[in-house]
């Protein structure tokens, strides 16, 4: 989701920097970014 809402481009090597941090940051539950205006599914 965030490659579409921030328009990132994966031949740019800082893009996909940024979103290796912002992988890592998600598994070791720490905050990240998110897509702007997602709402999770109610359970």
């Amino acid at each position: 989701m965030l490659i579409n809402e921030k328009q990132l481009n994966m031949m740019d090597h800082s893009a996909r920097q940024y979103l290796s941090l912002q992988r890592d940051q998600f598994f070791s539950g720490e905050n990240y970014d998110r897509a702007d205006g997602y709402v999770p599914p109610q359970t």
